[in-house]
């Protein structure tokens, strides 16, 4: 088989709407994502009471690697970064019945934002790396725009962090 494909066997980590996703599992080029997420919970991810990032909508690639972590405004820089344990899709009502031990947010704040929603996404948080030195989207990318949701980028912005500490 090619580089490029993979066997239904790789994927025996897929039962229901649960998904896992090591990062050994697909034989296809792997891709970053950035993920625009608020400072308050920047601070609970890095703190590890966050364990699941909530999304209306998640990514359609399947060979997402890492996931950087954009904290909006007022710092708007990438922070970090983690890797994706699972992702699950549910109701939104199941989705707290399974998640809300580790959803570092309250359920009424929970429940506004997936007010009207018939499915609910979350990306179970693996290992969690905060960056030395925050990066500067918009000196790495070209036309950075924060994301609305989230963005793919094929670039190691931990190897760019790495370079950025070490100018100084």
């Amino acid at each position: 088989m090619s580089n490029n494909h993979f066997t239904l066997q790789e994927f025996a980590g897929f039962t229901d709407s649960f998904y896992l996703c090591p990062a050994n599992i697909y034989k296809c080029t792997r891709v970053n994502a950035i993920l625009s997420i608020r400072p308050t919970f920047c601070k609970l991810i890095f703190d590890g009471q966050k364990r699941y990032e909530y999304r209306k909508r998640v990514f359609n690639r399947l060979n997402v690697d890492k996931v950087y972590i954009y904290a909006t405004k007022p710092i708007c820089r990438i922070v970090g970064y983690f890797t994706i344990a699972a992702v699950v899709t549910h109701t939104p009502s199941e989705m707290w019945r399974i998640t809300h031990k580790g959803s570092g947010i309250s359920k009424e704040y929970y429940d506004a934002y997936f007010k009207n929603c018939d499915m609910a996404h979350a990306i179970k948080i693996g290992e969690v790396v905060k960056l030395d030195s925050p990066i500067d989207p918009k000196e790495v990318i070209k036309d950075f725009h924060a994301p609305q949701n989230f963005m793919y980028v094929d670039i190691d912005l931990e190897k760019l962090s790495l370079c950025y500490s070490h100018r100084a």
